[in-house]
């Protein structure tokens, strides 16, 4: 609103007192009236429109309603709420936009914004993660009327380079573990079957989610195949305090399926349900299901163990991944183990060569012995 809009709607009147002094009333924080006197008018003016700009919205209360909305219509989880909380505690809260009332945020100011993002050396995802939280503020706040400016034409039409991101370290040395290493690692569970071993055995060898492996139930198992169908996730409390729960729903809607699973899969959930189970999970500890940071925690401890790069669990599902492609498996098979809706997924983001160089230098000389 313009500054002559704001005074024409000011609610109170504007009086001049016998001792010279201008007077108005102007709504406090509390709900409640305050008088507030000024030598001249144009200062009780100034007043009532500061008074006006401290009463409209930042991006720190509609984000903090966005994401009320959300999770009031389901829209997302509180972990991905957290997700959300954080990207806005590390690149908005200290941001040229922070101190700015949303609605003379102008396209400009956004413009400067991504600047400041992009000087901070992103990878792409982080850089997409914090442009959702944006595109969300800004939408949510055009519902509420607060903003007519259009998130989405400003930001295409900002010219953002590949180079400005930083590279992520996409080697398959980082990113899947290699055919001798995945065999070192199961050999090292079977022969060392604590719980927390055998879970990783199972984890190489179905490449499921870490977060559908703590949920899986004997319930769930029937000959050679599991039921994938559930989930943990973690979030914060109104306390702050980190809370694990299982969902009961998989990650994803392509991830609710029925994995096929080796002989050797079926023997070690057969050792599990030989030990004292309080409840109905196949990986427990303490009387409680094996929570997820156990799993990585293990394979870090199997990885130091065999001086080998240590990498977390998500790694030994690429690699099952992987596996699954250069076993030339049809593309339908490998998307249902995989729980992926496209091959495209698979093959973009699990697919990494992890052939040994020995092997992979006779299969070239070999194809080139003409």
């Amino acid at each position: 609103m313009t500054r002559k809009e704001i005074l024409s709607n000011h609610p109170f009147k504007i009086w001049q007192g016998k001792d010279g002094r201008w007077r108005t009333r102007v709504i406090g924080p509390d709900n409640n009236r305050i008088l507030i006197a000024k030598s001249t008018l144009k200062k009780v003016e100034d007043s009532i429109i500061e008074n006006y700009r401290r009463q409209i919205p930042t991006i720190s209360t509609v984000f903090e309603q966005w994401i009320t909305y959300k999770l009031a219509i389901h829209s997302i989880i509180q972990n991905t709420a957290d997700r959300y909380q954080n990207d806005f505690n590390t690149y908005f809260k200290d941001s040229i936009l922070s101190d700015k009332p949303i609605c003379e945020i102008n396209s400009e100011d956004i413009e400067n914004f991504i600047d400041e993002l992009l000087m901070l050396n992103l990878t792409q995802k982080t850089f997409s993660n914090t442009r959702t939280v944006l595109f969300g503020i800004f939408r949510y706040a055009k519902k509420l009327r607060l903003t007519t400016l259009s998130i989405t034409s400003v930001v295409n039409d900002i010219e953002v380079s590949r180079k400005s991101f930083k590279r992520p370290d996409k080697s398959h040395e980082r990113q899947i573990f290699s055919v001798n290493e995945l065999e070192a690692i199961l050999r090292y569970c079977d022969q060392n079957p604590s719980t927390q071993n055998m879970a990783v055995s199972v984890a190489a060898r179905t490449g499921v989610r870490i977060g559908e492996l703590a949920a899986i139930r004997f319930s769930d198992v029937s000959p050679n195949r599991i039921h994938i169908q559930r989930t943990e996730i973690k979030h914060k409390d109104e306390n702050g305090k980190t809370v694990w729960e299982v969902r009961e729903m998989p990650k994803t809607e392509a991830g609710d399926r029925y994995i096929y699973v080796t002989d050797k899969v079926m023997e070690t959930i057969r050792q599990m349900r030989l030990r004292p189970h309080v409840t109905d999970y196949v990986f427990e500890v303490n009387g409680h299901w094996m929570q997820t940071f156990y799993y990585d925690r293990a394979l870090r401890k199997i990885c130091t163990e065999l001086n080998i790069p240590v990498r977390s669990m998500h790694k030994l599902r690429r690699t099952y991944g992987t596996q699954l492609i250069n076993s030339h498996l049809e593309d339908s098979l490998v998307t249902s183990q995989m729980g992926h809706s496209s091959i495209d997924t698979t093959r973009k983001y699990y697919y990494y060569d992890n052939l040994e160089d020995e092997y992979k230098k006779n299969l070239i000389l070999k194809a080139i012995s003409f």
